[in-house]
């Protein structure tokens, strides 16, 4: 599959589909069309080939090499060493991952709404299976933040640098001219009354 904002982008040119089908997104239960394919050049170290994939919007990812191009090539994953061996024209290959620091540079900034999810429910994947739709799962590992990006935002903490203290004081702040206390009779109970009376929607 590639995703349709790569296609767009790149300007690549794209056929009809010769068999559209629909995919059924798990997380929101929508349904999306395969109309269109697009012819890819793809290049893992010395292995170089032209995958047709399914055009689709998708924002995990551009490129998802599925099924089909693992059985062509006879790929088999190497769980340890998260390699994969496969087979082209004749010859074997074991194209090498790329390490987790290159990973984290190509990251874009493009936002995702907090409301989308991947995940779905066994209830979920066993109706799609049983109504002989694809399942697709994806394994994903959070990076972990580099620090401040925003410029404003440094502009901003470096004008007001003195206000943030780089050793926190020990204990509480010392005993100041006047105090913002409430002075309670002794002896006195202390009130005991019911809330004031709201309507619904003030209460919430």
């Amino acid at each position: 599959m590639a995703s349709n904002r790569m296609v767009d982008k790149l300007g690549l040119d794209n056929t009809p589909h010769l068999k559209p089908y629909a995919f059924h997104w798990l997380d929101d239960g929508n349904k999306v069309k395969f109309t269109k394919q697009v012819k890819l050049a793809l290049t893992m170290g010395t292995y170089t080939d032209q995958v047709l994939c399914d055009v689709v919007p998708m924002d995990a990812c551009h490129v998802l090499l599925g099924h089909p191009w693992q059985f062509d090539r006879n790929v088999i994953h190497r769980v340890q060493s998260n390699e994969y061996e496969l087979i082209d024209k004749g010859k074997k290959l074991v194209p090498k991952p790329m390490e987790p620091s290159v990973v984290r540079s190509m990251g874009t900034t493009q936002g995702k709404a907090a409301s989308m999810t991947m995940f779905a429910s066994e209830q979920e994947v066993g109706e799609v299976i049983k109504e002989g739709g694809c399942v697709y799962l994806m394994v994903v590992k959070e990076v972990p933040s580099v620090g401040v990006k925003n410029a404003q935002l440094t502009a901003l903490l470096r004008e007001f640098e003195d206000v943030f203290p780089e050793d926190l004081p020990a204990g509480l702040p010392p005993i100041r001219g006047i105090e913002h206390q409430i002075d309670l009779i002794p002896g006195a109970s202390l009130p005991n009354k019911a809330a004031y009376r709201c309507n619904p929607t003030e209460t919430n």
